[in-house]
Formats: structure tokens, sequence, C-alpha cells
């Protein structure tokens, strides 16, 4: 890319990026609900596991504006669908701040309202267990499954979702 910005609310964040000196990079302290850029600005807006801290609707809306006509986003994001991982959140709270909320059905929809859902990856069913088993194979056949669930209605229930979503006109 010919140039990065980032933003961030923490002023320490801002402070860390900017020490590394980074070529064609501008980092500034701003609210996602309130991008400080003009419209139609980039090509590419990045969130990786931030959206389902904030409020989505100002969040996706101001994403949508900032981004031009061909623009995307490129995400990843938590699920809360699946009441097995419904169960393990309320089990473990400490795991997590108190904004946080995976994203629900609603939250899917609305993404839907700001971008053109044409590559989304879901993972993170089955695959989740070699966590615990740490065995490359049984990873790779796990994943494996994941795969063809994924093409199904049961891609509901996996633990996170990513992809790259172009702007819808609205």
């Amino acid at each position: 890319a010919a140039s990065y910005y980032g933003i961030d609310i923490s002023n320490t964040g801002i402070q860390k990026a900017k020490a590394l000196n980074l070529k064609n990079s501008y980092f500034q302290t701003g609210d996602a609900h309130y991008l400080p850029f003009e419209k139609e600005t980039f090509d590419c807006v990045i969130c990786n596991s931030i959206l389902h801290h904030l409020d989505l609707e100002m969040a996706l809306k101001e994403i949508n504006r900032v981004l031009n006509f061909e623009g995307r986003l490129i995400f990843r994001e938590p699920l809360g669908i699946n009441p097995i991982f419904q169960i393990y959140r309320k089990l473990t709270p400490n795991a997590r701040t108190i904004d946080e909320r995976p994203f629900n059905l609603k939250d899917l929809n609305l993404l839907n309202k700001y971008f053109i859902m044409d590559n989304l990856t879901w993972f993170g069913f089955l695959s989740i267990l070699s966590t615990y088993l740490r065995l490359k194979i049984i990873r790779k056949i796990l994943t494996g499954i994941d795969n063809l669930i994924s093409k199904s209605i049961l891609k509901y229930l996996f633990w996170q979702i990513a992809g790259t979503v172009k702007k819808r006109v609205i």
C-alpha cells in the first residue's frame, strides 16, 4: 500500500505505533464511531476483533462512509450464537472486557446492510478442540470437517467469522 492510517482510542497504543517509525504510516487517537477522515478516503479498512466492542451500527456506518466506491472491509470477529460457546463465555467472564459482545444473527444482518458479504470464512467449530489435543494431524482433520460444515446452516454455530466484504452503496 502507498500509505497506512491507524486509529486507536488509546493514546498509549498510538504512541507505541508511532515509535515503530513505519514508513508512510500515520497514527492518531480516534474513536471508531466518528472516524476522523473524509468521505471515501480509503480503499480498505481492517478491523481485527474490535467491532464487537463497539456500537456496531455506528461503526459500520462510519467504515462504509470512509471507504471509496470499490472499498473493502477486512475483519475478524467472534460469534456468540452457539449455545455451548455461550455457556463457556458465562463460565469465563474474566477472559473478556465488559463491553465485549460477540456477533449474533442481528449483527450479521446489520453487517449485510452496509457490506456485500461475498467473501466470508467461518471457523472454529470442531477444530477448536485441537487447542486441547495439540496434535497437528487431529487439527488438520478437524479443520477439514469444519470446512465442510461451514458450507451449511451450521456455520452460524462456529466460534468466529472473518471476511473481506465490499462496500454496499447506500
